[in-house]
This record gives C-alpha cells, sequence and structure tokens, in this order.
C-alpha cells in the first residue's frame, strides 16, 4: 500500500485503472470473437469461450474491489487527515485485518454521510439509489464466483457491472474529494 494521504490514492486509481483495462480486454476478445464466428477452427473458438468467461468473472470481482478498495482507501485518509495518530493507528490495523468492506449501497451510504459529516448531496444519494441493483447484482456475482457456485455471469453482465462500478467510484470519489478540500481548508 502506497500511504500518500491524498484521495483518490495511488492504490485508488491502479484500481479503478485495473478494471477499466480488463474491460478493455473482455471488449476486445468479444470484438475478435464476433468477427471470427464463422472460422473453421471450433478449439479455437471454444478456447476464446473459456477466455471470455474467465475474463467477465475477473472483471466483476475486480469491480467489487475496487469500490471496496475506494471505500477502505477513504477511510484512512479521512482518519490521517482528522483523527488522532491513536485513531489512525487503529485504521490502519484494521485495514490490515480486515481487507475489504462489503461495498454494498447502504454501506456506501453510512461510510461517506460518517466521512463527509453527514453532508451528502442529492446527486450522490440519488446515483447510490439508483444503481443500488446493479450493486447488489456484482456482490452476489462476486460471492457466486468466489466460492466456485456460478458460471452465470456474461460478458455483457460483467460490463454492465464494470461500468457500474467505476460510476458509483467516481462519484465516491468527487463527494469525498469535496469534503476533503474543506478540512484541508481548516
Amino acid at each position: 500500500m502506497i500511504n500518500d494521504n491524498t484521495f483518490p490514492s495511488v492504490d485508488v486509481q491502479y484500481s479503478r485503472n485495473s478494471v477499466k483495462k480488463v474491460m478493455d480486454s473482455l471488449d476486445a476478445a468479444l470484438d475478435w470473437q464476433r468477427r471470427n464466428r464463422k472460422s473453421e477452427n471450433d478449439v479455437f473458438l471454444e478456447m476464446m469461450d473459456d477466455i471470455r468467461s474467465d475474463l467477465s468473472k475477473f472483471l466483476i470481482i475486480r469491480s467489487c474491489g475496487y469500490l471496496e478498495k475506494t471505500l477502505l482507501e477513504a477511510s484512512r485518509v479521512f482518519a490521517y487527515h482528522q483523527a488522532s495518530p491513536g485513531i489512525r493507528d487503529y485504521i490502519s490495523h484494521l485495514e490490515t485485518k480486515w481487507k475489504s468492506t462489503k461495498a454494498d449501497s447502504d454501506r456506501i451510504l453510512k461510510i461517506v454521510s460518517y466521512l463527509s459529516n453527514n453532508d451528502l448531496d442529492e446527486n450522490f444519494k440519488n446515483i447510490i439509489d439508483d444503481n443500488s441493483t446493479e450493486i447488489k447484482s456484482m456482490i452476489t456475482y462476486r460471492n457466486k464466483i468466489a466460492h466456485g457456485t456460478s458460471e452465470q455471469s456474461t460478458p455483457d453482465t460483467a460490463i454492465r457491472l464494470a461500468e457500474c462500478a467505476l460510476k458509483v467510484g467516481k462519484e465516491i470519489e468527487r463527494q469525498l474529494k469535496k469534503e476533503l478540500c474543506k478540512i484541508k481548508r481548516n
């Protein structure tokens, strides 16, 4: 972890860019497969189906991880700027003990509200509410993939969920950067 105390941190930016990179790779695999559907090499096309499926799963996992990382890093950065050294150490301890915070809609609203001194703008709340079903689906897919109980994710679903994660993550960043500017001015 890079401890730069800015938000979004280098780690959050890397996580966001990783989601975009996997999404681009999946798009490229889909494009290639559409253009080469008539190929006579069935073994190769079958292998491409497996690659697409695996990239779809990986994209869903990365998308969840990005939202979790965003919330975790936001808590750490805000603790750095607002808390006593003991509280900062405790937040860092929690970060190493619990590597992720399930980023469901309720938790996103709760954490961002705490960090924003309960001053969430309506646009932020609406975006989280509008995407709550997709966020819930993303977490459900991720859990099923992680536990080997689902092979049902499609590339289109994975891309849709990744786009949702990127949109929600950017909104979290926007809301909290606004609050961090207020803190730094004081």
